[in-house]
């Protein structure tokens, strides 16, 4: 019910500012945002290999918005590999990264 606003930048835009092309691990607790955020990684195809969250549980059905998150990052090639389901906290690595691992 309170909340502040801040001035913002997409995750695109600051890998292009740093000339970056690939990040090993991103960290979110983002108070909300995350959903923004994750579904810009994947539309955009950012080459993220690591992906730990916090979930926030926003709108009329929370626990549902998270898990329709979270099966667009299954269905988009991360792998879950931790979860904490009482503290909303998860961690996703890119299929082909953990693939390279099981090797």
């Amino acid at each position: 019910e309170k909340y502040i606003e801040v001035q913002v930048d997409t995750l695109d835009n600051m890998m292009k500012e740093r000339n970056h092309q690939t990040i090993d691990m991103l960290k979110m607790d983002i108070e909300g945002a995350e959903f923004a955020v994750i579904d810009d990684i994947l539309n955009k195809k950012l080459d993220v290999k690591l992906i730990c969250l916090e979930y926030h549980r926003q709108g009329e059905k929370p626990i549902e918005t998270i898990q329709e998150s979270i099966n667009k990052l299954l269905k988009n090639n991360y792998v879950a590999i931790q979860g904490d389901k009482n503290m909303l906290t998860f961690s996703f690595l890119r299929k082909d990264v953990y693939d390279s691992l099981k090797s």
